[in-house]
């Protein structure tokens, strides 16, 4: 047997983190357990009853850190602390599994990292396979022998022609994969009632409310109000443990149940049917041809085409046509962001599947499964949803803590007083732990959701769905909004406006106007039957050259489902005008009424009856599409590959291509590309209209049996060069009837519109100049950078660019009259840069120090991809922004996620592409976010501020009835009257406020430690106090004042019964009343507190109860509350008076002295003079407003930026496959391990997701060992095992077990 190589040294082991450069990066430290912590630990445990356990169940992390020491990772390590990059800790234990052992015995062998594991100088028995992995959010994290380092189970690089040469895998290669990769599958397990309730019950607030109602009923006998809160709690629990039961349904059903598939088995040379819960990466596997299948994991399509339906994904509605794998000469790396148009992603649907000629299926490569799929990592999102990084959330911690200190504080005043007062240990233990049931309410985290709760109760009524509800306050902070334009601010239907026709002679012919009949059409779809209803445009057919025709009706991605045509709203409008017919291959591969096809998809023109119609119907062409290069962003282009058939003669095969002008000219010989070109493009987009360049190349050979073989293995390089210029297609996408008003409403509000857009940076000026945000005083300059060379370094050129102040007539046709009156007009002159997605990448790379600048003052963001729209958002957080970012989830995906409040357009319910999704598809849902989000944040700051004021001002009242002097404290039922009968219900009633109607420049506060309500809170507290202390006072100067008893008879009945304490306790109802009242703001956020009816009601019951308490008009009750009224009327009118006079001097200090003097005035001045800026955008700001000169103009015209920026985007594509080449060559040179030592592509026989041994060190994964002998049913035992451990582990709730392993 071969000698293996020894491992590399452990010391070499230094893992900082995991995922490096993903966004899960987090950072990892290794712990070993210390038998001495671990019995000290539990030691502490026992001694205090348990409490120390329940904190380690809440920070698991610090129960790692308690019993074990921090270690170098070959050191013994069995636990693993992670760091992600929002300062959250995970602890999981290391497990080690022998493969042998849990094949043939089922057992899951849990074992330390040791040095024997990674290098061992003794000989271990090479049959045992070892692998030490740890679950993090359902995600298996394995150890990288090779790389000495732990890894995301994945798939090695792999090169096209690996996958479509893949012959898929044997059974036991399936299984030693299974063994690796885990069940495919998404489980998301209903929780039993039990698990919940005392997963619930365990939380801090409701343990922390068991302890309130175990101390009021053991030593305050307190037992009515321990009774009414009890059963609140149990109502809570409950109402809870139902949401998260439907929650976790809802899900699973959404999830559903992955079936049967039939898998590739290379060793048996045949299909079979397996569940789709064993499929591995790798596997061949058939795509189903039922109608609305899912698929079950991530698969590369390798033969065939499919329409999917992604709408589960994306939020989008519109079809999405994915084909197979482009067969390559070059072995260009698989890329899923580059290749997604070849990839039919876990949790969408199969719409409809097109065979290639030849093949007897539609087949694809398994790529991802379960948790590590498309579908995976946005239920991963859901179930593990990313800590919202708000000011406000944070703040109302340290409130918390404050709140926490003045207990402390009571606590020792308490001990005090009662150790003087001479009360019995027993007493003062209990006062002293009650005085924290008071200063911090238990109530206080449902108040603050109630809010959120009626705020997101509203959204849905305006048809705008949440999925992450703490992101609505989030909303009330947004001052940056990000939209993207097609489908967004502008309509999906596209009006084909003109056609502008390139001439032989290397000139544009005069254009041919299409305005007269131009109907908007319907965006999705159109009948097939119906197709002729742009018979109108028919006359104009004679006026087109044939290849022009001819390029409208084929090139394109429609598809025909259920007798409709259903497609890219462009593809529709387009084929729509040519009034062709349109004609699919039935499942058996032949074109309907015809004999065996040669193309999947034909075309043919409606046979014509009019004599002056060019095209006979004895020379009715029909043209079949054999081949499809379907549209991608970052191509910004399309192909197909024709063949026209007349009389059943085969003729020379043809190319058309259809994109964006730049693209398309770039791969046009420089003869067929009109002088004219730059100036006629820039007249059309410089008025928002959206402009088509059509293209054609005649290519070798003819459209029979053999040729079609060819054409399948034309690369798109090959094809997509040398092409004639046909002219251009001129479109409007004209602007949505709510777009202006919104922006008009954002700007006012002073909230930054940003546009960033995949289409052409001319037209998206021009939409941005319509729409509004930019006005007709703003200068813009294009910030366009250079690609640099070996003698001349990349520049950066600030060119003006002359906006038209109207829009003109282009020949015949005219734009939108309204535009121009309801164009908006601002004196707002500052410079507004715009860039396009090129110049962008470089000016990352070579130019970051403009990068702040630029972000800051721009507007337009043109020819942006997905993932550089991505980027801007991020950029706009890291200037300090509060980003929102709306689209219609298409292209959008990326930027809605890492928005702070990402809106979708869609017409479901809910997406989870973003965490709003709108029925409305237009921008107005903006608006109804940004004002529920404002509310919400309002409300949820005034229950704050007045829970907090709640329990302060109940434990001044607590402190004073305390005193030696009164020794007294307040009854069971004047707790109870104050806390659920006064606050709980204005608390409820508070939160039904509504929106204001319309957006203030300033929005709300989101700082609670900030000047003024710190101020607010004192001020309040200190009139609080002040009316108390005079009440109290006041009460014993009376002649009918009785001194309350404080000899040794506490033990009576009326042992709580005196003057000072009902005093007290009827001044502190109306002051509760009054905080409710002048917390309760209305304008500029949310709508008058008289629009709230409940809230008006509730005031006036709880003031009418308390003032018939203050006159005693309900003996009954004043016995009830266990109260000693005042014998005189007088004492009971001064009372009421005083209270008058509290509210209106509290009213007048919030709304005057905090709301207008220290917030707005004294806050910024000393923001400004004492406090440094925090703000980074605002520092910026500054920066560019000391430097007036800046940026320097270039003395470029805007014509020749286009013309490099066009140049730049020819040279990129060109360079597109020597870097393919160049990345492969890099792979090959060091390949990148999977798992396990990835393979190397090149020289295996069957190469894709070919895994070898990760090392040849004794300890390395030998599938091959073992591949051969695997007994199925054990392999089960142990997959039911591993699945078992993710499930517990994954939710940082393994205590169980941690205690039975340290024990």
């Amino acid at each position: 047997m071969e000698k293996r190589r020894s491992a590399p040294p452990v010391d070499a082991f230094e893992q900082v983190c995991v995922s490096k450069g993903e966004d899960d990066e987090m950072e990892i430290v290794f712990y070993r357990t210390s038998k001495v912590k671990l019995v000290v630990v539990w030691i502490a445990i026992f001694l205090s009853l348990f409490f120390i356990r329940l904190i380690f169940y809440w920070r698991r992390d610090w129960y790692a850190k308690s019993v074990a020491s921090r270690c170098s990772p070959n050191a013994h390590a069995d636990w693993v602390i992670l760091k992600d990059k929002s300062m959250q800790q995970f602890a999981h234990r290391i497990h080690t599994r022998i493969l042998s052992d849990s094949l043939k015995h089922g057992k899951n062998r849990r074992k330390s990292i040791s040095r024997i594991d990674v290098e061992s100088k003794s000989d271990p028995t090479p049959e045992y396979s070892i692998q030490t992995f740890f679950f993090h959010q359902r995600l298996k994290y394995i150890l990288n022998t090779k790389r000495s380092c732990f890894e995301k189970t994945s798939v090695p690089p792999l090169t096209l022609s690996s996958l479509l040469t893949s012959k898929g895998l044997t059974l036991a290669e399936q299984h030693s994969r299974r063994w690796l990769f885990g069940e495919n599958s998404i489980r998301v397990h209903v929780t039993p009632i039990i698990i919940l309730l005392v997963t619930q019950a365990l939380n801090p607030f409701y343990v922390f409310q068991l302890f309130s109602i175990l101390l009021w009923t053991a030593g305050e006998s307190y037992y009515y109000y321990a009774g009414c809160i009890g059963l609140l709690t149990i109502v809570s629990l409950a109402a809870q443990i139902i949401q998260q039961r439907m929650m976790e349904r809802a899900l699973k059903k959404t999830i559903g149940v992955n079936n049967s598939c039939f898998v590739w088995r290379s060793d048996l040379n045949e299909w079979r049917e397996v569940a789709a819960e064993t499929l591995v990466p790798g596997d061949v596997i058939q795509i189903p041809e039922a109608v609305d299948c899912n698929i079950p994991c991530d698969l590369i399509l390798t033969s065939g085409d499919c329409i999917m339906n992604e709408s589960m994904l994306t939020g989008e509605s519109v079809p999405v046509t994915k084909v197979a794998l482009e067969a390559s000469e070059s072995d260009v790396i698989f890329d899923l962001t580059q290749h997604s148009r070849h990839v039919l992603f876990s949790g969408t649907s199969v719409i409809q599947q097109r065979r290639t000629a030849g093949d007897d299926v539609v087949k694809g490569v398994v790529y991802r499964t379960g948790f590590s799929t498309s579908k995976g990592e946005l239920v991963r999102s859901i179930l593990f949803p990313k800590p919202i990084d708000f000011k406000f959330t944070n703040d109302s911690y340290k409130y918390v803590g404050f709140l926490a200190t003045m207990a402390l504080v009571g606590m020792v005043y308490t001990i005090v007083v009662k150790q003087l007062n001479g009360d019995a240990a027993e007493d003062i233990v209990i006062r002293t732990l009650d005085l924290v049931t008071i200063v911090v309410p238990p109530a206080l985290p449902a108040a603050m959701t109630c809010g959120i709760v009626f705020a997101q109760f509203r959204l849905r009524r305006s048809r705008i769905f949440c999925i992450s509800p703490n992101t609505i306050n989030v909303c009330g902070s947004l001052d940056a909004f990000c939209f993207d334009k097609t489908g967004t601010l502008t309509e999906d239907g596209l009006d084909l406006l003109a056609i502008r026709q390139a001439a032989p002679d290397g000139t544009f012919e005069e254009n041919l106007d299409l305005s007269a009949g131009s109907k908007h059409g319907e965006a999705g779809h159109l009948k097939a039957e119906n197709n002729n209803n742009n018979n109108h445009h028919h006359h104009h057919h004679h006026l087109l050259h044939r290849d022009v025709l001819e390029a409208m009706a084929t090139c394109h991605s429609l598809a025909l489902i259920n007798g409709t045509i259903n497609g890219d709203p462009l593809d529709l409008k387009m084929f729509q005008f040519t009034n062709w017919d349109f004609e699919e291959t039935n499942v058996k591969g032949q074109v309907q009424g015809q004999g065996p096809a040669l193309a999947p998809i034909v075309v043919r023109p409606k046979p014509s009856t009019n004599p002056r119609d060019s095209n006979p119907p004895s020379s009715v062409r029909e043209i079949g599409i054999l081949r499809q290069f379907t549209f991608s962003s970052k191509l910004q282009r399309m192909s197909v590959v024709t063949h026209r058939r007349a009389s059943r003669r085969a003729e020379d095969l043809t190319l058309f291509t259809k994109g964006s002008p730049e693209m398309v000219a770039s791969f046009c010989r420089p003869q067929t590309v009109p002088d004219n070109y730059e100036s006629v493009l820039n007249s059309y987009t410089s008025q928002g209209f959206r402009v088509i360049a059509l293209a054609m190349k005649e290519l070798s050979g003819e459209a029979t049996t053999d040729a079609l073989a060819r054409v399948r293995n034309l690369t798109r390089d090959e094809c997509e060069c040398d092409l004639t210029f046909l002219g251009f297609l001129v479109m409007e996408n004209r602007l949505k009837a709510e777009t202006i008003p919104v922006i008009h409403q954002l700007k006012i509000a002073n909230i930054r519109t940003i546009m960033v857009t995949g289409d052409n940076m001319l037209t998206a000026l021009s939409v941005a100049r319509t729409c509004g945000m930019l006005t007709l005083v703003d200068r813009v300059i294009i910030a366009s950078v250079s690609v640099s060379s070996s003698d001349r370094p990349s520049e950066i050129f600030w060119c003006p660019v002359e906006m038209p102040n109207a829009a003109t007539n282009l020949n015949s046709f005219e734009t939108n009259g309204d535009v121009e009156k309801n164009r908006l007009e601002f004196v707002d002159s500052r410079v507004s840069f715009a860039v396009t997605g090129r110049s962008w990448a470089l000016l990352r790379q070579h130019f970051p120090q403009f990068l702040p600048r630029i972000v800051l003052r721009g507007t337009v963001f043109a020819r942006f991809s997905p993932d550089q729209k991505k980027q801007l958002v991020e950029e706009l957080q890291s200037l300090g922004y509060y980003v929102g970012m709306c689209g219609d989830g298409a292209n959008d995906c990326g930027a809605l996620k890492t928005a702070h409040a990402g809106i979708s357009l869609s017409e479901a319910e809910a997406s989870v592409a973003s965490p709003f999704t709108s029925k409305q598809p237009n921008v107005s849902c903006v608006l109804s976010l940004i004002r529920e989000g404002r509310a919400s944040l309002v409300t949820s700051f005034g229950i704050f501020k007045y829970m907090a004021g709640y329990s302060m001002t109940q434990f001044l009242i607590v402190c004073i009835i305390t005193w030696p002097v009164v020794g007294s404290t307040m009854s069971d039922f004047q707790f109870l009257y104050e806390d659920l009968f006064v606050v709980t219900t204005l608390v409820f009633t508070f939160c039904f406020t509504g929106p204001h109607s319309s957006i203030a420049p300033r929005p709300p506060m989101i700082s609670l430690v900030a000047m003024a309500p710190v101020t607010s809170l004192l001020c309040c507290m200190s009139l609080n106090l002040g009316v108390m202390l005079f009440s109290w006072y006041y009460t014993q100067a009376q002649p009918w004042y009785e001194e309350p008893d404080t000899r040794d008879g506490r033990d009576s009945d009326d042992t709580n019964v005196n003057y000072d304490q009902t005093v007290l306790f009827l001044i502190t109802c109306t002051q509760f009343i009054t905080m409710a009242t002048i917390f309760a703001k209305g304008s500029p956020y949310r709508a008058n507190i008289f629009s709230n009816i409940f809230f008006l009601i509730n005031l006036l019951i709880c003031t009418s109860a308390t003032v018939i308490m203050i006159f005693n008009k309900w003996p009954w009750w004043a016995w009830l509350l266990e109260l000693k009224m005042p014998p005189t009327f007088a004492f009971e009118g001064i009372v009421i008076g005083v209270c008058c006079i509290h509210f209106f001097v509290s009213y007048l200090v919030e709304m005057y002295f905090v709301d207008v003097l220290v917030e707005r005035w004294v806050q910024p001045c000393l923001s400004r003079l004492v406090f440094k800026e925090r703000v980074k955008y605002k520092l910026v700001e500054r920066e560019m407003e000391t430097s007036p000169d800046w940026p320097p103009l270039a003395d470029k015209s805007l014509a020749e930026v286009m013309e490099m920026e066009l140049a730049a985007t020819s040279a990129d594509d060109g360079d597109g496959a020597k870097k393919q080449t160049a990345l492969h060559e890099d792979a090959q040179q060091s390949p990148r391990d999977v798992i396990v030592n990835g393979h190397r592509s090149d020289g295996i026989e069957n190469p894709a997701f070919e895994i070898t041994p990760a090392d040849e060190c004794d300890v390395a994964m030998t599938i091959d060992d073992v591949s051969m002998t695997i007994d199925e049913t054990a392999y089960d035992s142990a997959s039911n095992q591993e699945q078992s451990l993710l499930e517990r582990d994954d939710d940082d709730d393994d205590h169980i077990d941690d205690v039975r392993t340290d024990l």
